[in-house]
């Protein structure tokens, strides 16, 4: 087990900082970022090893800016980053069936947390986006015809911090706070735990 000088789990660490960042540097993001945050799919599990996701990406700031307009953020509460806190780069997550299976959803969820653990360690932020609007998204990048939409990542310097707090709180409704802090709840593990078998106890 890998730790570092504080003694704590490296992988662990990685994924405790590997959070969701809605406010961003206007700062370019370089096509080669780009291209290394999308070689991690490459060696991410895909179902059957059939690996059918496929993907565009922009660092266009004219793009950029007609993408930003066309989604929206923290649906649990009512805000909204402003165009000056934006994304600066975004990957659409794409398949060649309209209704993909089950699987095939699996396979975007690993690719996605693959992309944003990469562009963390590039010291980039990321957030995961359902709700945006497809039909002038798909438009924008140029969806070749025969393929479907499903998923966008936005990537940015991050501007915003956010920190984790253990809750056993069913509501587990993030906040926003006036000084660009974001608070995320996540239940403890014993809270996820339906049953255990140990055959030492």
């Amino acid at each position: 087990m890998r730790k570092d000088e504080k003694g704590e789990n490296v992988m662990l660490e990685k994924l405790k900082q590997n959070r969701s960042h809605r406010s961003f540097e206007q700062m370019e993001i370089p096509k080669e970022d780009l291209e290394k945050i999308l070689t991690a799919v490459t060696y991410s599990a895909s179902a059957r090893n059939a690996q059918e996701t496929r993907f565009m990406y922009t660092n266009s700031e004219e793009q950029c800016r007609r993408i930003f307009k066309e989604t929206k953020w923290a649906g649990a509460i009512s805000w909204n980053p402003q165009e000056n806190e934006a994304p600066t780069a975004y990957i659409l997550l794409c398949h060649p069936s309209e209704k993909p299976n089950v699987m095939n959803f699996v396979d975007m969820g690993i690719a996605l947390q693959s992309m944003t653990l990469l562009a963390q360690d590039l010291g980039y932020g990321c957030c995961i986006l359902g709700a945006y609007n497809k039909k002038e998204v798909e438009k924008i990048f140029g969806l070749p015809k025969g393929y479907f939409s499903f998923l966008l990542l936005a990537i940015g310097k991050a501007k915003d911090t956010v920190s984790l707090v253990s809750t056993r709180d069913l509501s587990l409704k993030y906040q926003r706070e006036e000084d660009n802090h974001h608070t995320v709840f996540k239940l403890p593990v014993e809270a996820l735990i339906l049953t255990s078998i140990d055959e030492n106890n």
